[in-house]
């Protein structure tokens, strides 16, 4: 009896240890708040320079009856320096129910160290995360954003591997540093050396915890993995890792893989063991058998020929008067200076000599006192008349894209750029997807430029709130796009031999080129949405190479011509069953802005039909 009543009592001890226990961990990771508990997930640090930079959070509501609103917001604090014053969420929480969070900082920089937290309306005095933003926190330093234009002018300090928890971040970086040696240059005033070129940002979870959003990883110039670790991943996480392929990324599997089948059509193998796949404007590299802690030069060379390619288009960004002579979505974003110089001094003569001589003439100088603000009154009005007469009151957009479409297996990739102009800012901002980056052609990364607060919400979409677009000044963006797609151009061989192509497009085509399976060549021109054209055999020259697409997300993406050139037949990125579509619209992006009207500017699509071999 006494034994059995120590069992009990030890018993009690030890759950009630255990109970401790799990509360002292409990809060150091998470934070409550009433009925709802906040943890924050692990972050990968990082002093990483462009792109997007996850933050995510797991929200549980243990009410049993009460549903609950909650805003997650950052920073806490409002910092005066800010590229980014706030980014926000808000969900709903059900009773009992958990909800995971995701706060995505664009490119900008963000001052401060915590997150707030608003529940049903009221703002709470805690705070989350007290580690502040590490992302783009040296962007400006490092000089890709204090200098140089499209592709030129500086390139990023650092290549950004992101690898799993598995290797050994000590090991990399001595291994890289002996294949590439800094010069002896001492360190930076920024905590780096001054002649770095890598930085490994090594996750803290394994790989089946990792995220399911590609933005994530938008932020990585590579993503290293070993190939067990590859068959972890929960599928969510797969599909965000081959969306951030697709779109330009990198990712490097080390030891024996296979990768899927829709991976392995345009194989490259560079060595034993060591073979590239080829996949939307991005590559997946398998190195087979060995540590990467012990690589050598050879195999560095391979890794970091990759790495830098995806980190190449964001070697700088442009101002806002090149970037508009680029892609001009105005014709002309000067001040109308003599317009206005002459309503000025117009109203200069009339308010005063005009004014006062026409006043004492009819002895009723007191007239002074309304004659004066009517005629500021008119002023103000004819200059507000003259703004609308030049411009009126429709804001205007651009875009120009260069989309990687498979018919095969209808994933597609857009890559391109945006502009905006609005006489009058917009009150609701710009709405995009959230599978959308968007890169702001802003100069300064770490300060709000020009005084403005941008802030951007992801409750509904990307939300870029205020002081993205302001009045009368155009607004550039950078993007990038991974989507299903179910649009096609339908190629068939006819009874009698012939090729014919159906427009499954919600566009007209300019121009229409492809290469049949027999390695001919055939256009057509000016194919309306809908309709069904004839093929025309064609002299065009075609050169493709798997590395062709490659080639496309490494070059300008405004030079159309890196794709074609109308006047000399030359396509030199197609391979058999695939075309070259021109549109003068951009079908696969959505409009951003809604009302505005669209200046029609050149998009491709690259396709791949189901003919094209695997």
């Amino acid at each position: 009896m006494i034994q059995s009543r120590w069992s009990i009592r030890r018993r009690r001890v030890l759950a009630g240890a255990c109970l401790l226990m799990s509360l002292i961990a409990r809060s150091a990771n998470a934070e409550t708040f009433d009925d709802l508990e906040i943890t924050q997930q692990s972050y990968p640090a990082g002093d990483t320079e462009h792109s997007y930079a996850e933050y995510a959070f797991t929200v549980v509501n243990h009410s049993a009856k009460s549903s609950h609103e909650v805003t997650l917001f950052a920073p806490r604090e409002q910092g005066y320096n800010a590229g980014l014053y706030r980014m926000s969420r808000t969900v709903t929480v059900a009773a009992g129910a958990t909800v995971h969070v995701s706060l995505l900082q664009p490119p900008l920089a963000i001052t401060g160290n915590s997150v707030g937290v608003t529940i049903d309306g009221r703002v709470s005095r805690k705070t989350l995360h007290g580690g502040g933003f590490s992302h783009m926190d040296s962007a400006s330093y490092a000089g890709i954003y204090g200098y140089g234009g499209y592709g030129g002018g500086g390139s990023p300090v650092t290549m950004e591997f992101f690898i799993s928890n598995t290797m050994n971040q000590t090991d990399l970086e001595r291994s890289y540093d002996a294949a590439y040696p800094a010069p002896a240059s001492g360190y930076s005033g920024y905590g780096r050396h001054s002649g770095s070129t890598r930085e490994f940002i090594r996750s803290d979870v394994p790989t089946s915890a990792w995220g399911d959003q590609w933005l994530a990883y938008s932020r990585f110039d590579a993503v290293m993995v070993t190939a067990p670790e590859m068959s972890k991943l929960t599928q969510p996480a797969f599909n965000a890792l081959q969306n951030y392929v697709e779109v330009g990324g990198s990712l490097i599997v080390v030891g024996d893989y296979t990768p899927p089948a829709d991976w392995r059509s345009t194989p490259v193998r560079l060595n034993a063991g060591n073979t590239r796949y080829f996949l939307g404007f991005g590559v997946v590299q398998v190195i087979a058998g060995d540590n990467p802690g012990k690589w050598n030069i050879s195999q560095w060379s391979a890794v970091t020929q990759i790495a830098s390619a995806s980190a190449a288009p964001y070697a700088g960004v442009m101002t806002v008067s090149d970037a508009n002579k680029a892609m001009p979505v105005i014709e002309n974003i000067g001040v109308p200076v003599r317009g206005l110089f002459v309503l000025m001094l117009l109203f200069a003569v009339l308010i005063g000599p005009v004014n006062l001589v026409v006043l004492s003439r009819m002895k009723r100088r007191i007239w002074l006192l309304w004659t004066v603000p009517a005629i500021s009154f008119v002023a103000c009005a004819a200059v507000f008349t003259y703004n609308f007469l030049a411009e009126g009151w429709t804001p205007h957009r651009r875009a120009q894209t260069i989309t990687i479409l498979d018919q095969r297996t209808h994933r597609a990739a857009t890559i391109g750029w945006t502009a905006f102009y609005a006489p009058i800012a917009p009150g609701d901002g710009l709405h995009f997807s959230y599978d959308t980056e968007l890169i702001p052609q802003i100069r300064s990364a770490n300060y709000n430029e020009g005084g403005q607060l941008r802030g951007i919400d992801w409750t509904t979409d990307q939300h870029l709130e205020s002081g993205w677009v302001t009045s009368r000044v155009p607004a550039h963006f950078r993007l990038r796009k991974p989507h299903l797609e179910r649009q096609r151009i339908a190629v068939a061989v006819e009874p009698d031999g012939t090729l014919t192509a159906t427009n499954g497009f919600t566009a007209d085509l300019r121009r229409f080129y492809y290469v049949h399976t027999d390695g001919k060549a055939y256009a057509a021109e000016h194919v309306a949405a809908g309709a069904k054209m004839n093929l025309e055999p064609s002299k065009m020259k075609i050169a493709s190479t798997p590395e062709s697409r490659r080639m496309i997300f490494g070059s300008n993406w405004l030079d159309s011509e890196i794709l074609y050139n109308g006047e000399n037949e030359t396509v030199p990125m197609l391979g058999q069953g695939e075309y070259l579509a021109v549109l003068d619209n951009a079908i696969f992006l959505e409009p951003g802005l809604e009302g505005a009207a669209v200046r029609p500017s050149t998009s491709l699509v690259y396709g791949i039909t189901e003919l094209a071999p695997r």
